[in-house]
Order: C-alpha cells, then structure tokens, then sequence
C-alpha cells in the first residue's frame, strides 16, 4: 500500500520520498552545472521543475547557494 511504502522507504533511507528526490534532483543539476553550459532555466526544466525561480529556491535551500554561485564556483576551480 502507498502507506507501507512511504513508512518503510523512510524507515531505509531516513527521509521522506520527496526529499530523497528533491536531493536526486539537486545532484543531478550540480553535475549539469559544472559539466555544461545548459542555461539554468533549462537546467530547471529538464527536472521536472515548471518554474526556474522554484527550483532556484530549492537549490540555494539544499546547498547554500544559488545554482549560479555553484557554477561559477566550480568554473574558477582547478577541478
């Protein structure tokens, strides 16, 4: 049952669904930022996000930083 679900995935990974994807979906805009030159926008879309200014937020909440700081914090860096 959906209820079964949602308790044993939290009782395995100790966080909700939603934020076991929300924290998927944040790696995977890490990678696409250091990685490509895909605009943020964009980046937004192809996670599902209707709104860049929404995912904007949820990126400076989970990281501290806004996806443009963590690019161009990792374009000045060596790696």
């Amino acid at each position: 049952s959906p209820s079964s679900l949602v308790h044993h995935f939290k009782e395995e990974y100790h966080l909700t669904i939603s934020s076991y994807i929300r924290n998927q979906k944040v790696k995977a805009a890490k990678h696409m930022l250091k990685n490509s030159s895909i605009n943020i926008s964009e980046i937004a879309y192809s996670l599902a996000y209707s709104d860049p200014n929404y995912f904007m937020k949820i990126f400076k909440n989970t990281t501290g930083i806004t996806p443009k700081t963590y690019r161009q914090k990792h374009l000045d860096s060596p790696n």
